[in-house]
């Protein structure tokens, strides 16, 4: 998804292996349907006071360091034309495969492999990520699998799963 591949571009633009796996045949599926497949790529009108948390300060810092304004530089310098809907939303004059392309192209240098479904992590150094395609030894994990929102497209819970595993705590979730 959107998250995996901008980690997967970020991590290796700073000289980091990089592998991504999906589950999917094909990246960005969820980009993919969004907006009719125009892709609502991002709202200005995101703010921290827009997100429900138990810990508010956290969705501030993280909006403080990536804003919308960023990723919509990043879709003008990759030359995608888009227009603004009601209330700040933002989708491609175009098709949805634009956005998806501009983010797989950013992950020069990192390795995506589709159709390889991530089944666990067992903790440990190395950390050990059991997937479909067996086991992968990895010093760092990013856990980006998205919510349970739309079962057809593969979303469970296993992102919720991991985190528990790896001795996080889980708050229930709930509808947004």
């Amino acid at each position: 998804g959107a998250a995996g591949l901008m980690c997967a571009a970020q991590a290796a633009a700073r000289g980091r292996q990089v592998l991504l796996l999906d589950h999917t045949n094909k990246p960005g599926k969820k980009i993919l349907m969004s907006g009719g497949g125009r892709c609502n790529f991002t709202n200005l009108g995101t703010t921290h006071q827009t997100f429900l948390s138990e810990v508010p300060r956290f969705c501030a810092s993280a909006l403080a360091g990536y804003r919308p304004d960023d990723f919509v530089a990043l879709v003008d310098r990759a030359g995608i034309a888009w227009h603004e809907k009601a209330q700040g939303q933002l989708f491609c004059d175009g098709r949805a495969t634009q956005i998806v392309r501009m983010l797989v192209d950013r992950m020069d240098g990192a390795e995506l492999r589709l159709g390889v479904a991530v089944q666990g992590i067992t903790p440990g150094t190395p950390l050990r990520v059991e997937t479909s395609a067996g086991p992968i030894e990895a010093r760092h994990v990013v856990v980006a699998t998205g919510g349970k929102s739309i079962p057809k497209m593969g979303a469970s819970g296993i992102g919720y799963d991991i985190a528990q595993a790896t001795g996080h705590r889980i708050v229930e979730t709930r509808p947004g």
